[in-house]
């Protein structure tokens, strides 16, 4: 059994779901459901017992800076990062969406300084650790080559088809869609999926 738990890590829209999914489709454990791969113990301070547990699995973990990634278990963290005007603007759109904020570019100006702030703070959690830096721009233009980079990070524990990772990943442009499409029709992909 693989002794490491896989992070995957980064600020909210980074990617971090279609890491998690890539993994999922080449047959590595993952925590949480698709499309998110979310689980609630992640969603705040990460219990040391419960992240032990976890090796042999990826587990997503966002903003890390915010709910720390716990030093109990041996951990390999692949990070993910994303231009940071497309991520704000991803992200105020996402809160929009949800009833929490507004999408506008006040809102996206205050994001961009917010994630520049989190960005070090957050890298700063897993210091020291195995750690394989993607960005989310590579896994739409190149996901041949980011899936493979991943397979070779985690060859030492399982191997991994990098061509099934790669068929998960759309084609679409890097910059953030005006609207939801994407992200609703990963959703009724899943319910299609559970249904037939």
């Amino acid at each position: 059994m693989m002794p490491y738990v896989v992070v995957v890590a980064g600020l909210g829209r980074c990617g971090t779901s279609l890491t998690m999914q890539m993994l999922h489709a080449a047959g590595f454990p993952c925590v949480g459901e698709a499309p998110a791969f979310e689980d609630a113990a992640t969603q705040h301070r990460v219990e040391p017992a419960w992240f032990s547990e976890q090796a042999g699995k990826a587990v997503k973990i966002l903003d890390p800076q915010r709910v720390g990634i716990p030093r109990s278990a041996l951990t390999a963290v692949i990070w993910l990062d994303r231009d940071p005007e497309q991520q704000a603007k991803s992200q105020c759109k996402f809160v929009e969406m949800l009833g929490y904020g507004f999408n506008n570019r006040s809102a996206q100006r205050r994001c961009m300084k917010q994630l520049a702030l989190d960005r070090a703070t957050a890298r700063g959690t897993f210091a020291g650790r195995n750690t394989l830096d993607l960005r989310f721009e590579d896994l739409i233009v190149s996901p041949g080559t980011a899936a493979a980079r991943i397979a070779m990070f985690l060859e030492p524990w399982k191997s991994l088809d990098v061509a099934t990772m790669k068929a998960v990943v759309r084609k679409r442009d890097v910059k953030c869609a005006p609207d939801m499409s994407i992200e609703l029709s990963l959703i009724d992909g899943i319910r299609v999926g559970a249904t037939a």
